[in-house]
């Protein structure tokens, strides 16, 4: 659209301010439209997401567990290495008091090789650190290299108890007192600070359990999505014993 300026010299004072009104409703009324392009959705979280949450959950796998799923993912390294994995770190996630943030960049930055290696003593699966920070390191705010050195150092932070360190034994227990044992190896965890997590089905296999920490690294009290009733049922829970040679 082209707009011709009135010609103001031989206009009379009415068709002046006429004029001066059209150039104005012009120029500020006209919509810059390289604005209007539409900017692709990121995810189902809305831009600024990151970092917009509570607290962190540090949810530790019992690996052995995994293992014995029949639907798991491959996992070389983690199950036929024959090294005796028993708590592994599933991730740091980043929790709301009610629900979580996920997948907060749509296309975040790929990893380098020498951090994916350098996780893999307590990953140990790459697909599981390149998937954690996608879907949960992303929303934290900090960089790759700060999620996962944060995730190290919150891991190496809790004392896991000598009888779940090298177990190489079967044996049954119950969610209340794994929960105890790490309350009494970690001093200032108390019991609404951490949940443990059954996978269910027959044997009721223990499957993770969740510390809850603020963001300055400090244990503190979990929210609604680690309610215990609804992570933990029955009266038993079995602990199968960790694989490998160096038991």
């Amino acid at each position: 659209m082209s707009f011709k300026a009135p010609q103001f010299r031989k206009a009379k004072l009415p068709q002046i301010l006429v004029g001066i009104a059209v150039l104005l409703a012009w120029l500020f009324g006209n919509p810059d439209t390289s604005k209007l392009t539409k900017e692709p959705r990121m995810s189902k979280i809305s831009k600024g997401a990151a970092a917009n949450f509570d607290y962190y959950s540090l949810v530790l796998s019992w690996s052995p567990s995994h293992c014995l799923r029949k639907d798991r993912s491959p996992a070389r390294l983690q199950c036929d290495s024959g090294k005796p994995y028993s708590f592994v770190l599933h991730g740091l996630w980043p929790q709301r008091t009610k629900g979580w943030p996920q997948f907060c960049d749509s296309s975040p930055r790929r990893l380098g090789k020498d951090l994916i290696d350098d996780m893999l003593d307590i990953m140990p699966a790459k697909g599981l650190v390149k998937h954690q920070y996608k879907k949960h390191g992303t929303c934290s705010g900090l960089s790759a290299e700060q999620y996962f050195e944060l995730s190290r150092l919150l891991f190496d932070k809790v004392n896991i108890p000598e009888k779940y360190s090298n177990s190489g034994q079967y044996f049954v227990t119950n969610a209340r007192a794994i929960r105890d044992k790490f309350i009494h190896s970690n001093p200032g965890l108390d019991p609404d600070m951490i949940a443990v997590d059954c996978s269910g089905g027959n044997e009721n296999r223990l499957k993770e359990v969740k510390i809850c920490f603020d963001k300055q690294g400090d244990f503190r009290k979990c929210g609604k999505n680690e309610k215990v009733s609804r992570l933990c049922k029955g009266r038993k829970v079995v602990i199968p014993p960790a694989r490998g040679s160096g038991l």
